[in-house]
């Protein structure tokens, strides 16, 4: 799953940007088929905190971002919650368009520019 992690000082716009992208992806699904699970203490997913603890440099709280309809989660990771929730968007919508061209479809990302470059590095990091 992908995992981002912001201390929220930096790269505002692609975090504001996360929420049109993701209903660009899913249309008319977006609002009732997105779920974000905040997990200050690691009390829900203790897996995920473990598996966090192993590559991470300090433990930090994060909000799991879960699309049930397109099989795809998402992992923020930020001591603030609005700046987690802000991550997990934004590893929500990433995770979407590599999992959408993984199946051949295409993404149009042109009205958020600022998400369109964040998945080309996150393709690039994949590689």
């Amino acid at each position: 799953a992908m995992v981002i992690s912001t201390d929220g000082k930096t790269r505002k716009a692609l975090y504001t940007n996360a929420d049109k992208a993701i209903a660009l992806l899913l249309e008319e699904e977006a609002t009732s088929e997105v779920q974000y699970l905040d997990d200050a203490n690691w009390e829900n997913f203790p897996t995920i905190g473990a598996r966090l603890k192993e590559v991470a440099p300090a433990e930090e709280c994060m909000t799991v971002a879960v699309c049930t309809s397109r099989d795809v989660w998402a992992v923020g990771v930020s001591m603030q919650s609005k700046n987690r929730l802000a991550a997990a968007k934004l590893a929500l919508a990433t995770s979407l368009v590599l999992k959408l061209e993984e199946h051949g479809e295409e993404c149009d990302l042109s009205e958020v520019p600022s998400i369109e470059e964040f998945v080309g590095e996150a393709r690039r990091a994949q590689e």
